[in-house]
């Protein structure tokens, strides 16, 4: 297992990880994301959102072309891009990384050639979440 990954379970399981809850939040009073946020900003996301939901439901007859479109991004992600991208972020350029996860034990050049597998990631993942939906898209045109 990986020893970064390991070290942050240990870090976690001691309790050595401080807590970013707020002082108002640890109160009761907790507030959700959208009290937050600008007025002008929530309204105009609700409605794009909105309107992308109504055309969608206007124009795609059938339901498995949105779940073919749910997976072939969330498979993608949660196998390819996301892993490799948590690794990239992990391990970036900066002096004090290899410290900060307890990679002591890693050599410069292994973190490389594993940042290298990383981008292979990305790119396969990308090209994978292309292929389904190229296929979808070309089975949606072959019913009709």
């Amino acid at each position: 297992m990986n020893k970064a990954l390991l070290y942050g379970i240990q870090r976690a399981h001691f309790g050595e990880i401080e807590d970013n809850v707020g002082e108002e939040e640890e109160q009761g009073e907790s507030s959700t994301a959208y009290q937050k946020m600008n007025s002008c900003q929530y309204y105009t996301i609700t409605m794009a959102l909105y309107i992308v939901i109504v055309t969608l439901a206007i124009f795609v007859s059938d339901l498995s072309t949105i779940f073919d479109f749910i997976g072939a991004f969330g498979f993608s992600m949660s196998a390819f891009i996301l892993p490799a991208l948590f690794y990239l972020k992990m391990t970036a350029r900066s002096p004090s990384a290899k410290y900060e996860y307890n990679l002591t034990g890693v050599t410069d050049s292994s973190i490389a050639a594993n940042r290298l597998g990383c981008f292979f990631l990305l790119l396969l993942g990308s090209v994978n979440m292309i292929l389904v939906i190229i296929k979808t898209i070309d089975n949606d045109h072959s019913d009709e």
